[in-house]
């Protein structure tokens, strides 16, 4: 009995700290800041909406750093400077 009514007042202090901590602003990506307000994501529906705005506001740069799925985009990302790097060392071959 003793020990479940201190288990019980652990949980709620522990969650109670938890929701007093303010949010972390998220960090940019890739030079992009984080709209959260604006481009809000806090469930399925919301999310799509946000892309929806996005698209409409021209903000691909946005759609693709905060929208998309971030393993996908660093993917093409690397892939892509990959290509760019390759290409660059076959011209600074061919001019040396």
């Amino acid at each position: 009995m003793r020990t479940g009514s201190v288990l019980v007042v652990a949980l709620t202090l522990g969650t109670w700290g938890m929701m007093a901590q303010e949010k972390k602003p998220e960090a940019p990506r890739f030079s992009v800041p984080a709209e959260l307000e604006l481009y809000p994501q806090t469930s399925p529906k919301t999310a799509m909406i946000s892309i929806t705005k996005a698209m409409q506001r021209n903000r691909m740069d946005y759609m693709l750093a905060h929208l998309s799925e971030p393993t996908f985009v660093d993917a093409k990302v690397a892939q892509f400077y990959r290509l760019k790097f390759d290409k660059s060392l076959e011209q600074d071959r061919e001019h040396l």
